[in-house]
């Protein structure tokens, strides 16, 4: 267990070969799997490491980050017992499979990063000399809250979605030897990860945000200017975005005809698509640059009820320097120290009282986007996070040398 990155040996400045493997890439990006590993790799690409980023699925290519492709065939492979039996637990392509391990055995990667619940199989069969498991957020959590607010519409997703994280898990608890050497990561909960058993366990990683997407603007004193973005046919996000029109900007609305509400996002759900047919409401679909689309919005609104696929808006947020207002359940999603810089709510007249002293006092957007941009720079830079990282992948190549280095005959044995 590595409890705090402060305690990691300084990195060396040799570039590492990696290979990072996704089960699916979606650009434009929709889902929090994808956002991890594309930031992940611009900043390692960054930092002057060589990367191969690989995906079993892709739906589409990024401007600046390379994403391979791991070709398919129809012709399954025949593969060890716990191999296959692990493709047919997470749906993965043996074929794909096999094809990884082979590519990997060539190419001599120091390390290999699976990106991801689905990318299991696919991170087990590389070949590496040492391997880590980006875990992302608890999907147990995020299978219950679906069921809670999405089961009465799609009852039938909810259970098989309930059904394949249980299969999974039991697998891997009957059959732990596959994470053998695996070190798992993850965002904040530790606790779930018992799931997934290894030998090596595991550490934190906070998310991040891109400084060179999110971070060129100015904020502007007008606080009637209310923004929210997102995945837009998410149903955490829609649900957000229809509690906060229905208890708390019509309120502001009817008081204040100036008021603005601003949904920014790809993939608009029907629901959202109605709320933006009322006065005051503007929907602004598939934006290229979200800094420039929200440009004139002063505040930021992050109404959720549940916590989960929210914390890179709280970032963005924070990096662009908006006045972030958030619901409760937020603050539980980030390390409690150092203190989390945005104003939090619970109630809609709670929300309805904040958002109108910020209009009615400006200023404090300007006082506060100073304080928000250098918690972000401090805490959530990718760059830092992944050096980082980085740090604790040498201790576990340098710890696997000093176990594969033969001892001489005769040799005293070396002080602990």
């Amino acid at each position: 267990m590595i409890p705090e990155w402060s305690n990691l040996p300084k990195p060396t400045s040799k570039p590492l070969r990696i290979l990072a493997v996704i089960e699916q890439f979606n650009w434009p990006i929709r889902e929090g799997s994808t956002t991890i590993a594309y930031h992940f790799t611009k900043a390692l690409r960054k930092l002057g490491h060589s990367v191969d980023l690989y995906t079993a699925h892709s739906g589409g290519s990024t401007p600046d980050v390379p994403v391979l492709r791991i070709p398919s065939d129809p012709t399954e492979n025949r593969l060890e017992a716990h191999l296959c039996a692990l493709t047919r637990r997470f749906h993965a392509s043996p074929f794909q499979v096999v094809h990884l391990r082979n590519l990997s055995r060539q190419q001599e990667y120091d390390v290999c990063f699976g990106i991801g619940l689905g990318s299991c199989p696919y991170l087990i069969s590389a070949n590496a000399r040492t391997r880590f498991w980006l875990l992302g957020d608890n999907p147990l959590r995020n299978a219950c809250l679906f069921a809670y607010l999405e089961g009465l519409r799609s009852p039938v997703a909810a259970l098989r979605e309930f059904n394949t994280l249980g299969r999974q898990a039991l697998f891997l608890q009957r059959h732990p030897q596959p994470l053998d050497g695996v070190t798992w990561v993850t965002a904040k909960d530790q606790r779930w990860a018992r799931l997934y058993p290894g030998t090596q366990k595991g550490m934190l990683f906070p998310n991040g945000v891109d400084f060179s997407r999110f971070g060129r603007f100015d904020p502007p004193p007008d606080g009637r200017r209310l923004a929210f973005w997102g995945n837009l046919a998410y149903y955490n996000n829609v649900h957000a975005v229809e509690w906060f029109y229905h208890n708390v900007f019509s309120t502001l609305y009817r008081q204040d005809h100036m008021y603005r509400f601003v949904i920014a996002g790809s993939y608009p759900d029907d629901r959202i698509c109605r709320i933006a047919e009322n006065p005051g409401v503007h929907l602004r679909e598939n934006p290229p640059d979200m800094d420039e689309c929200l440009s004139d919005c002063g505040v930021a609104v992050f109404p959720f009820k549940l916590g989960t696929g929210i914390k890179n808006k709280i970032l963005e947020s924070a990096a662009m320097g908006k006045y972030s207002i958030v619901s409760s359940c937020i603050p539980l999603d980030f390390s409690p120290n150092p203190s989390l810089p945005f104003e939090v709510c619970q109630t809609a007249t709670d929300w309805t009282r904040s958002l109108a002293a910020v209009a009615a006092r400006p200023r404090i957007i300007t006082e506060r986007s100073a304080h928000l941009r250098n918690w972000v720079k401090e805490f959530h830079d990718w760059e830092k996070i992944v050096g980082n990282l980085l740090q604790a992948v040498r201790l576990k190549l340098r710890e696997k040398e000093d176990t594969d280095r033969p001892v001489r005959a005769g040799s005293p044995p070396s002080a602990a």
